[in-house]
């Protein structure tokens, strides 16, 4: 752990931000002491297993899309088991990604630009950095002027448009930072003036499932910009609190705990409670007053536990008892979208509709709303229950005998989808318990073999 408390030294601070940096600073005091501290003083020992997966598929990533670019292929996977086989120290957990989680992933060749991508600019958008194939985790630009730079896994550029994809080999889609595609797609419009649009695309390679952002260049620039100056004012002021031995924020929902090296103030606060017979007044109001903090304490607890689960895995409790991320797929409906999928069509403006009046046969406009017109609630922005919708979707026919045959193609066509991760415990089989303990071990010993790394980013 790392003494908080020593004279303050000179930090080597990195000119611009990365993602990985912007990460770092959502805890003050995990980024001044160890995200520099650490550059400074060059003490990083052995990579966490997760973060040699982390890396080694990257790399696969990377070998996976030059074969398929040079072979002029959307997918190969008979280049999987080559790979597998012939790759000296890939751990089991790498290969299992590759030959069961990864089989669904392919390309248009004629769109990609590159894998492992660096690039840089300064803070008028001038590009500086570009380099292609550097796989360095945590690479940040040496320039002087650097403003934002940033490694992209793989960038594909069709016309205007542009892709970033960032695999994720983690075990559940919480911890990234909502500051990595800006600082992605910013260095992307840098570079590339023809493009318009960038598309960032998580793929959670475990769960199999994507979370996406879109930027415009004419929309979104300017604050992508602001956003970026906004970080680097942040690095520049934590580190002159750190100078003047002022105290540095603490946060424990960063998703940084799993990876930290400090001794937390916040251990400080922890505190032992026992709960004994309620047998008086005072025992009562003793333990009412223990399920209060208690219920504190659960609704605060899931957050820090939920990010170390996420940066290293499943955790083993005591007997056959896991607590694992169990990865879902949710859906929302907008009410127009959904109203639309229930064949009221009177909601999307730009549709003329007319209703014939059942007394004078005249064909009447359908009014058209885009908002509420009692309260001006704007109905694209209301959702409606997924799971209700989908029940009703699931059934053949309503009450009344009318078919509903095609509703729920109806509503795949409109949803939304997005990943949810929860925690769960599960009870393991004594079969299951054997085989993570020999993989255990046996990862342990190739990192204890390996040299050093950096965590990948």
């Amino acid at each position: 752990m790392q003494d908080m408390t020593y004279t303050p030294q000179r930090l080597v601070v990195p000119p611009g931000v990365s993602k990985s940096m912007a990460k770092s600073m959502a805890c003050g005091t995990h980024f001044v002491y160890q995200y520099l501290g650490m550059r400074a003083l060059r003490q990083r020992g052995p990579s966490h297993p997760l973060s040699v997966v982390g890396k080694q598929f990257h790399e696969w990533r990377a070998a996976y899309v030059t074969h398929l670019v040079a072979t002029g292929q959307s997918r190969d996977w008979t280049f999987a088991e080559r790979y597998v086989a012939g790759t000296e120290g890939l751990l089991e957990d790498t290969a299992w990604l590759i030959r069961n989680q990864d089989r669904g992933f392919e390309i248009n060749p004629d769109t990609v630009y590159g894998a492992e991508v660096f690039l840089s600019c300064d803070s008028d958008l001038r590009p500086l950095d570009h380099e292609i194939g550097n796989p360095t985790p945590g690479k940040l630009s040496a320039h002087p002027d650097a403003f934002a730079s940033a490694t992209l896994d793989l960038l594909c550029i069709d016309g205007d448009h542009a892709v970033i994809i960032d695999p994720k080999s983690g075990f559940s889609t919480v911890g990234v930072t909502d500051d990595e595609p800006p600082i992605n797609a910013l260095v992307v419009f840098a570079h590339f003036p023809m493009v318009q649009t960038v598309e960032f695309r998580w793929d959670f390679v475990r769960n199999r499932v994507n979370r996406r952002a879109r930027y415009d260049r004419k929309a979104d620039l300017h604050w992508m910009v602001e956003r970026v100056a906004a970080l680097n004012r942040r690095k520049l002021a934590l580190v002159e609190a750190y100078y003047r031995r002022e105290p540095l924020d603490l946060d424990w929902l960063a998703g940084l705990c799993p990876y930290c090296l400090l001794r937390c103030p916040l251990r400080d606060q922890i505190q032992n409670l026992a709960v004994g017979p309620v047998q008086t007044e005072d025992d009562a109001r003793r333990v009412a007053s223990v399920i209060y903090l208690a219920e504190q304490f659960l609704s605060q607890a899931r957050g820090p536990l939920k990010a170390w689960i996420d940066g290293r895995g499943p955790l083993r409790l005591s007997g056959e008892w896991t607590y694992r991320p169990h990865v879902t797929t949710g859906t929302s409906y907008t009410l127009p979208d959904a109203l639309a999928a229930l064949g009221m069509r009177a909601v999307p403006i730009g549709i003329d509709m007319y209703a014939r009046d059942a007394e004078t046969g005249m064909e009447l406009p359908i009014p058209r709303f885009t908002s509420s017109p009692k309260f001006d609630v704007p109905l694209a922005s209301l959702t409606v229950s997924a799971s209700k919708l989908n029940s009703y979707a699931r059934t053949k026919k309503s009450k009344r005998l009318v078919s509903r045959a095609g509703l729920a193609a109806e509503l795949e066509a409109v949803g939304k989808t997005y990943p949810k991760t929860s925690l769960r415990f599960t009870r393991e089989t004594a079969t299951d318990l054997m085989a993570d303990l020999e993989a255990s071990l046996e990862e342990r010993q190739r990192l204890l073999e390996a040299p050093a790394e950096d965590d990948e980013e």
